[in-house]
């Protein structure tokens, strides 16, 4: 294994070929990679990366195809060693949640697929595409699946993969990552949340889709590639990461209470009242405030509103299960 970004030595050893006791042989037909990258926060769900990693090694090597495994230690390593990719590299697997996969998909340079075991806290990405949660799991059903194009969106200079949250979202992800001290859980959220509600002043926002000027004010707004959100909720019911377009729900009043009918919604994968909420698509956003707040991607705080928001359509190649459309 590979520690501290460098690629890692085996043993010569001679290698056995993989047998129906440890790999389908349907599957053996259909491996579409023979050397992968794991790049993995140690510190994702709660420690338990680099072990993720450990198991998606030996299931890769179980179906005959190398895996180096590379643990990042700082913001911004895994974009590097995405970056660095080499030539004989078939697929980089995120071994992480959805702040490792960005920074993955950041930095790729070469059109390679992308794959994901997810350990993190939301999984947002890997929930919206079906991914299992057990690494060996995850590694049969990328292996058994195909390669897939999905959507890619744009906030300013930065990509994101399944949402941007403008006004309270924004804040409760700022407070987080002002007070974060090693890894994040579910309860993490819970007193920033608690503590922003009671706190937020809602701004208002001006919001215009596709070159036209939203004719009310919204005081926050999320804009998504996915239908998933926080792990259990799903903010834009219709929403697919390979439709070619970003979804979007905007708040039509602040307030606690308003906040809380909107969480509920939320939580119960529906659309809001009409009178609560604006529900709608496009490709291109432009979103300003009376007063500057705060924006997050990805479950990052990436500054302060105004924004661009745009999408690339199909621009992450991504290795998944066979699409199911519900």
């Amino acid at each position: 294994m590979a520690l501290h970004g460098v690629h890692s030595t085996q043993v010569d050893r001679p290698r056995q070929a993989p047998t129906s006791r440890n790999v389908p042989a349907r599957l053996l037909s259909q491996l579409p990679v023979k050397r992968v990258n794991l790049i993995v926060n140690p510190i994702s769900g709660q420690g338990r990366g680099l072990r993720a990693a450990m198991r998606a090694q030996a299931a890769f090597k179980a179906a005959g195809i190398d895996a180096d495994i590379l643990p990042t230690q700082a913001a911004g390593d895994a974009t590097r060693f995405a970056r660095e990719t080499h030539a004989n590299v078939d697929a980089v697997l995120a071994v992480g949640g959805d702040g490792t996969l960005n920074e993955v998909m950041t930095g790729l340079v070469r059109n390679i697929p992308v794959g994901i075991i997810p350990v993190g806290t939301a999984n947002v990405v890997a929930r919206d595409l079906r991914i299992p949660f057990s690494p060996e799991r995850a590694v049969k059903a990328i292996l058994s699946g195909s390669t897939r194009r999905i959507d890619v969106g744009t906030v300013n200079d930065r990509r994101f993969l399944a949402m941007v949250g403008i006004g309270f979202d924004g804040a409760v992800v700022k407070a987080i990552c002002e007070r974060r001290r090693g890894p994040i859980t579910m309860a993490t959220y819970v007193a920033p949340a608690l503590r922003t509600l009671w706190e937020f002043k809602a701004p208002t926002l001006h919001i215009e889709v596709d070159g036209q000027r939203q004719p009310l004010p919204h005081h926050g707004a999320i804009i998504t590639n996915t239908r998933n959100y926080g792990g259990v909720f799903s903010v834009t019911p219709k929403a697919r990461p390979d439709d070619g377009i970003l979804h979007w729900v905007g708040h039509k009043s602040p307030g606690r209470l308003p906040l809380l009918a909107y969480a509920t919604a939320a939580l119960l994968r529906s659309e809001a009242p009409a009178s609560l909420a604006t529900y709608g698509s496009g490709r291109s956003f432009m979103i300003g405030s009376d007063e500057p707040c705060a924006v997050e991607a990805d479950g990052d705080y990436v500054g302060m509103t105004p924004v661009r928001i745009g999408v690339l359509p199909g621009a992450c190649n991504i290795l998944a299960p066979q699409s199911r459309r519900a």
